[in-house]
């Protein structure tokens, strides 16, 4: 990461662990234990490889989430937090660009990470959409409509109970895409009714509604959006985890099944040549 000395990296890192280390290791622990050409070749196993791909697309978005928002704190609480709102420096707008250009990393990044997700889950739960089908809204409507008791279906619904952070982050995001960047002065067009006296008394008046451009305070500080970002990625990170988690048992018990399938067809003479072991 650029911008960002490694003494100021190491100082705020330990706000934002590897916490999806341990887990990918697993994964991979499971993925070199496995057989290639069954996974390969066998009906209900040949989808591992392509839910892998999709948790290492996720787990590397998310790392680069959490060193850019390492990177956005050190900026910010080394060079901005006790800066003035009214100072105009050069340096004050630098350090705000930085801070602004790893915060837009991060939201970018999150909402794809969810799409990514829902690429995972409609493999895992065969729910029949095509890649360029899929969205993670689409997903989760369609799991709660068919396995609305699935433990991966109340995990989908997990992510955004009662967090405030998911509705504002959405809400930044579509802004700063399709409308305007809210932590910035704006103009906006507001009615404003002018009225003047005629006349020898005082209650005779004109009136007229006039439409004109207002310049407006931003909605957002650097500050506020640092914090709803770091909320909501660390919210995203146990759901992540979690998901993952309970996914892994589920991967692990089909593949013993089907293994098990496989060897119960075989002769009890071969499996002694091939040195195979029956389960008892």
């Amino acid at each position: 990461m650029f911008n960002v000395d490694a003494d100021s990296y190491k100082k705020y890192y330990p706000e934002f662990p590897d916490e999806l280390k341990e887990l990918g290791d697993l994964y991979n622990q499971f993925n070199d234990e496995t057989d290639d050409i069954l996974l390969a070749f066998n009906e209900y196993l040949k989808i591992f490889p392509i839910i892998n791909y999709w948790r290492i697309e996720v787990f590397y978005s998310w790392d680069i989430c959490r060193q850019s928002l390492v990177c956005a704190t050190a900026v910010f609480e080394d060079n901005l937090r006790n800066i003035d709102l009214n100072d105009i420096s050069k340096e004050r707008i630098y350090n705000e660009n930085i801070v602004e250009y790893y915060l837009d990393n991060v939201t970018y990044r999150v909402f794809s990470i969810l799409e990514k997700i829902g690429q995972m889950v409609n493999v895992l739960m065969e729910l029949g959409y095509k890649e360029h089908e899929v969205s993670y809204l689409e997903v989760k409507n369609k799991l709660i409509e068919i396995y609305p008791d699935h433990h991966i279906t109340g995990i989908f619904t997990l992510l955004e109970n009662g967090d405030s952070n998911n509705k504002k982050l959405r809400k930044y995001r579509n802004s700063i895409t399709h409308r305007r960047d809210p932590k910035q002065q704006f103009f906006q067009l507001k009615n404003m009714k002018l009225s003047w006296e005629h006349g020898e008394g005082n209650e005779d008046f004109n009136q007229i509604i006039v439409n004109r451009s207002f310049l407006r305070k931003p909605e957002l500080t650097i500050e506020e959006l640092l914090k709803v970002i770091t909320s909501f990625y660390h919210r995203l990170t146990d759901y992540i985890k979690y998901l993952f988690l309970v996914t892994l048992p589920e991967i692990i018990k089909r593949y013993e099944d089907e293994v098990e399938f496989y060897q119960s067809q075989i002769p009890e003479e071969l499996k002694k040549e091939l040195n195979i072991n029956s389960k008892e």
